[in-house]
């Protein structure tokens, strides 16, 4: 829809990413969106970026496991019990929010007032954010030398 009717109208290429609950994409080469054999090419979010990491849908690592909502969340309670385990809990926790009440709009919250292990989680999802774009410019730009 972006494509046809939003701000992509016009263009010939271009790459429609997007973060909620999950990282959805679509690639859009030559006029045409690239489908692939079964419907679901230029899917990004299930990209192994890292051997370990949050886990979802059976693999660790991946785009979306860093990168959606619920990664963040997953980033976030990872850093939350490591911090724990140091003797230093987030703010979060001192203020009563349970591992299974953190999601990326808490943390979200918590980032914009300042909270530096909050900013540290969307850090670490900005990071794998730009190296799935880096991937994504790689893969698509043709070079000019």
């Amino acid at each position: 829809m972006e494509w046809k009717l939003g701000a992509g109208r016009g263009a010939r290429n271009m790459v429609f990413l997007t973060m909620g609950t999950g990282f959805g994409a679509g690639i859009i080469a030559e006029n045409r969106l690239i489908e692939g054999v079964r419907g679901f090419a230029g899917e990004v979010g299930h990209v192994r970026l890292e051997k370990d990491g949050p886990l979802m849908f059976g693999k660790t690592g991946t785009v979306e496991a860093f990168c959606s909502g619920a990664g963040i969340a997953e980033i976030a309670k990872a850093l939350t019990r490591q911090q724990c385990a140091e003797g230093k809990p987030p703010v979060w926790v001192r203020e009563g929010i349970v591992e299974e009440e953190l999601n990326a709009k808490n943390i979200a919250n918590y980032a914009n007032g300042g909270d530096p292990d909050a900013l540290d989680v969307y850090r670490q999802a900005g990071e794998k954010l730009g190296q799935i774009l880096a991937i994504l410019v790689d893969l698509l730009t043709l070079s000019g030398s």
